[in-house]
């Protein structure tokens, strides 16, 4: 089946067994109450210089001074996000300092432990317009990004339900609720504070570099806000927050980008069997663009789903049926699932279940490929001869849950 030429591109594919480190991030549970209030306690600065969103691609909103109406506070000059000194080529930031007891410092404690409360809620229920209500019923306009940041933050260590929830959320809230300035400085204070934040969860760079590039997509911060703001701004400086905004700029620049971004965390707007299934046609879909294996093993492996692996199988080899007579698909997509074989990351039996399905379901596929129960035939003979496929007996009663 396999030309000289595609063979050659399944040998390298196979090649490519590099084991992607996928660690598990802790609970919050099983971070120390110690920690927890570490956390809170050097998380206090908000220092930026954005201002207003702006026109789209109008960059000039990343070098607006702060005044006296939009007051940056730091509450700990311990916090090691804080910087006291002037540029004086670049903008000069006038710092206000809450004094621990005083009328502001409590307000501003009083806004943080309202809206942990409010978004508390607000994951539980996914009420968008009573956390609207809630916000408003606050009355502090100018203490916005607290919000913006510790939504979030909150968002970081949950599901992804809850991340999306999130991002839902601020697009909804953006720019009746929080304004674009107020947006933009939440973003870069929790830019500013991803070292801090890895500590809790180890992949807090990735997610939040996913939270920018939504927000630039769905049109609540600028389209230069990662590259521009974030990459100058003062408080961004270190390697983790350009780290940051290195990484949401790759994702908003990748082909595929748009959808990919809305939705890296799923469709819930769709069943769990639906989610899955989408997902695994996008990372087909784009694996053969990228030819990237590492990125289709970590994507499988984020989809947390091993019982559904049969599904990714059956979709590979319709590809492979439907795919042009002169094509390499047939042998990237086989180079894929012989890794995902010899890996272990797709097991004999889920391998056996996607080759049954399509099998099952060849009849259907020959009304549009006449000739697909031969090719099917050729797959198959050639799994077996690179020991990709090895038919394994299937117990029928023994159902798997998705």
């Amino acid at each position: 089946m396999l030309t000289a030429d595609q063979r050659k591109i399944f040998e390298k594919t196979i090649k490519k067994r590099e084991l992607a480190s996928f660690g598990r991030k802790p609970s919050l549970g099983e971070i120390t109450d110690n920690r927890w209030l570490d956390w809170h306690k050097g998380h206090k600065h908000v220092q930026v210089k954005v201002s207003g969103r702006g026109r789209k691609g109008d960059e000039s909103a990343a070098n607006v001074l702060v005044d006296d109406q939009s007051p940056v506070y730091a509450l700990d000059k311990g916090d090691p996000n804080y910087d006291s000194t002037e540029d004086a080529e670049k903008t000069v930031f006038r710092e206000k300092t809450l004094i621990q007891g005083s009328e502001a410092y409590d307000r501003v404690k009083a806004y943080k432990m309202a809206s942990e409360a409010t978004i508390e809620e607000y994951f539980d229920s996914n009420d968008i317009a009573e956390a609207g209500l809630r916000l408003r019923g606050l009355e502090e306009p100018l203490y916005e990004h607290f919000f913006v940041k510790k939504l979030i933050t909150m968002a970081l260590d949950r599901g992804n339900r809850e991340k999306e929830a999130a991002s839902a959320l601020l697009s909804a809230f953006y720019p009746s609720v929080i304004s674009g300035k107020q947006m933009m400085r939440g973003f870069v204070d929790l830019a500013a504070s991803v070292h801090d934040l890895k500590l809790d969860v180890p992949d807090a760079i990735e997610t939040i570099s996913t939270f920018i590039a939504r927000g630039v997509v769905d049109d609540i911060l600028p389209p230069k806000f990662a590259e521009v703001t974030l990459a100058g701004d003062p408080t961004c400086q270190g390697p983790d927050a350009q780290t940051v905004a290195s990484k949401a700029s790759e994702q908003i620049s990748q082909r595929f980008s748009t959808d990919r971004v809305l939705h890296a965390w799923g469709h819930f707007d769709k069943t769990p069997y639906e989610q899955a299934k989408t997902e695994l046609e996008m990372l087909l879909k784009e694996y053969l663009e990228s030819h990237d294996v590492t990125e289709a093993r970590r994507r499988l492996h984020d989809l947390a789903k091993p019982f559904f692996h049969h599904e990714l199988v059956k979709k590979a080899l319709v590809m492979m049926i439907e795919s042009d007579k002169d094509s390499n698909a047939p042998a990237i997509l086989l180079g894929l699932l012989h890794v995902l074989n010899n890996s272990g990351e797709v097991s004999a039996v889920q391998m056996t279940k996607g080759f049954t399905r399509v099998g099952n379901l060849i009849e259907d596929l020959s009304l549009d490929v006449p000739n697909a129960k031969e090719r099917f035939e050729e797959i198959k003979k050639l799994a077996h001869e690179t020991e990709t496929h090895v038919s394994v007996l299937i117990d029928d009663s023994d159902r798997e849950a998705f």
